[in-house]
């Protein structure tokens, strides 16, 4: 019997590092600053974030199932923390998700994720200030994870 999920491999795009600009939002030197900031975050804690700019998240119905499966294709986190976090804004979708894997919760819940997006990222989204979004959504994350 067929799966119900798509093979992962014909679906997500590969990814280049800690930030996936497929939207093409982010000059090379807002990706380098984010990057940056991530890498810290890495540093001090171990946890791993990877920033996706969605084109589309065909043929699935949800962000929320499409971010999840994109961290587990892409291996976000280390396996043996579980501790990795998928942000993934579509400019054109108009959606957000900031997934978390089983490790993070503790210290980065839904409800405080769902508040570092409508807070902080989306009215700077609203703006067409993406980098400046998701600066203040990597910061604050960071602030929770330390």
């Amino acid at each position: 019997m067929p799966s119900a999920t798509p093979k992962a491999s014909s679906i997500f795009p590969k990814q280049k590092g800690s930030v996936n600009d497929f939207e093409n939002i982010l000059s090379e030197s807002e990706e380098a600053e984010l990057t940056r900031k991530i890498q810290e975050l890495e540093s001090a804690t171990s946890d791993q974030i990877a920033v996706v700019t969605l084109v589309s998240i065909e043929p699935y119905l949800t962000i929320e199932s499409y971010a999840f499966d994109l961290a587990n294709d892409w291996g976000v986190g280390m396996e043996e923390k579980d501790n990795g976090i998928v942000i993934a804004p579509g400019k054109e979708l108009k959606q957000i998700r900031i997934e978390n894997s089983m490790g993070i919760p503790q210290r980065l819940t839904d409800s405080e994720a769902k508040r570092i997006i409508e807070e902080l990222m989306i009215p700077e989204f609203k703006q067409e200030n993406y980098y400046k979004g998701l600066l203040k959504g990597i910061e604050a994350i960071s602030l929770q994870l330390k």
